[in-house]
């Protein structure tokens, strides 16, 4: 799933919270705490059921943001 930046994602963040690095970034200042993030996780599935050593495992969750930026997205993860 490509990754969708806008340019308000690039502004840099307030000095109380970190380096002027865009806040996307997640790179704060040890003091400093973020808004907490608000999502739920459901529809787990786990691919295949059954793993042998070395095989390739995918794990895929939907994750819906119910904070301010409202969305769903899906997350793929895949182990090998």
């Amino acid at each position: 799933m490509p990754v969708e930046f806008k340019l308000e994602d690039w502004v840099p963040q307030e000095p109380s919270q970190g380096p002027p690095l865009p806040e996307f970034l997640q790179i704060f200042w040890p003091w400093y705490k973020p808004k907490e993030k608000k999502f739920t996780v459901s529809d787990l599935v786990i691919s295949p059921a059954e793993v042998n050593p070395g095989q390739v495992v995918t794990i895929s969750c939907l994750v819906t943001n119910i904070g301010s930026k409202a969305g769903s997205y899906t997350v793929v993860c895949e182990v090998s």
